[in-house]
């Protein structure tokens, strides 16, 4: 399964379009299998705009979406009726000054998992852990905020994961990031530099690959 932006009221590609469906193809003939929302369904599910690939889980898929004026982790089943909503949870409000930001809808934003543990980033300046043990209903009492800056970025969001910490980097946010996987505080941070995007965690160290070199810390 992966995400396709559905037809939209935007004019130009740097206008934000209103929804988006994810859509899943049978990968040895092409046909389409599955889509969420369903196209015949015209209530707030149709105002839902995924923001990445989803993570696949066991026969659930967890996808980042926008719905409503925020951002929110949708739990889809996967079953022989189709694509399902099993649960969701808020993760941020997004606030005015960023629904007139049209690139963060482009930024590919997609969960990631590792002992239990589901780390969700957005494009608002934070990340949220969710503990999938407890039915993944509950945040974890910590949540990492950090400040806005659109003008040095990173090329995407994204999330790696270790034993224990978690490297992030943001598009909105110029500086690179550890945090403790255990309760999602600040291990330490640096300035993004040329960095472009990390390409790897490997033998302890992150490796980040800038214009023309790359750098391992």
């Amino acid at each position: 399964p992966f995400y396709n932006a559905a037809e939209g009221l935007g004019r130009s590609p740097f206008m934000a379009r209103m929804s988006n469906r994810l859509t899943a193809y049978d990968v040895q003939t092409g046909r389409l299998m599955a889509e969420y929302p369903p196209s015949d369904d015209g209530g707030e599910a149709s105002r839902l705009f995924f923001l990445g690939p989803p993570l696949v889980l066991d026969d659930r898929l967890y996808c980042i979406a926008e719905s409503l004026g925020e951002f929110r982790l949708l739990v889809l089943k996967v079953s022989p009726e189709g694509l399902q909503l099993d649960w969701s949870q808020s993760l941020l409000n997004t606030s005015s000054t960023l629904m007139q930001n049209p690139t963060r809808r482009m930024c590919g934003l997609s969960p990631s998992s590792r002992n239990g543990l589901l780390i969700c980033p957005t494009e608002g300046g934070g990340v949220t852990a969710i503990d999938l043990q407890l039915q993944a209903q509950r945040l974890m009492s910590q949540q990492q905020q950090f400040g806005g800056n659109f003008e040095n970025r990173w090329l995407e969001s994204s999330t790696m994961l270790s034993e224990r910490h978690v490297v992030m980097t943001l598009r909105d946010v110029d500086e690179l990031h550890c945090l403790n996987l255990a309760d999602g505080t600040l291990a330490w941070k640096k300035e993004r530099e040329e960095g472009l995007f990390v390409a790897a965690l490997y033998d302890g160290k992150v490796i980040v690959v800038s214009r023309g070199f790359v750098q391992a810390y």
